[in-house]
């Protein structure tokens, strides 16, 4: 049975997710999620700052080792940010692929609809998510691989890394284009 204070409480909404309700409540809450999905969706929700945290770790290592000379220690930064974070990314993509798989029965690939039911699990969401954060972080080190070949400026990088992570396409746009301007700026002045 709800004790007084947690019975006002739900009534006046004071909890903005399930997650916030006692799980002793759950039992007499009528509508609510169960136990397991609960835990199902704090798991995903501690993934999803894990998977984020390692993305945003990576960034960081991808601008440290574009500002670094050449040597053993950009070289190694280079190696775990663009090679070691995106494989374990991808990894971590692959679980939750089998783990929520058949989750959302409905969703699929066969219109707009049907994606839109497919990422409404958050177990799906969560997928989508770390599939976003492992190929840009891949391209990312793209960006990088290609500014510190040759003669090549690293300028391009200083907004288009960051432009990268939070726009994906947008960012590797702005790349190539600031990376043609000034190599044409470059080329006409010699």
């Amino acid at each position: 049975m709800l004790d007084f204070v947690g019975a006002s409480l739900l009534a006046t909404n004071e909890f903005r997710t399930c997650s916030e309700v006692p799980w002793r409540w759950h039992h007499a809450i009528p509508g609510r999620h169960n136990r397991a999905h609960m835990d199902n969706i704090n798991m995903a929700e501690t993934a999803f700052s894990i998977v984020s945290i390692a993305a945003i770790l990576g960034w960081m290592g991808l601008v440290v080792a574009a500002a670094l000379r050449p040597g053993p220690v950009r070289a190694a930064i280079l190696f775990c940010s663009g090679r070691v974070v995106p494989v374990l990314l991808c990894i971590a993509y692959v679980v939750f692929l089998g783990h929520y798989w058949g989750s959302t029965p409905g969703g699929g690939f066969q219109s707009l609809e049907a994606v839109q039911m497919l990422f409404a699990a958050p177990g799906k969401m969560l997928g989508a998510w770390t599939h976003f954060l492992a190929f840009d972080l891949l391209v990312g080190r793209w960006m990088v691989d290609d500014a510190l070949t040759g003669n090549r400026s690293r300028i391009p990088l200083v907004l288009a890394l960051p432009a990268t992570f939070l726009f994906g396409p947008a960012g590797v746009l702005l790349y190539l284009a600031a990376r043609s301007i000034h190599q044409f700026a470059v080329g006409s002045k010699a």
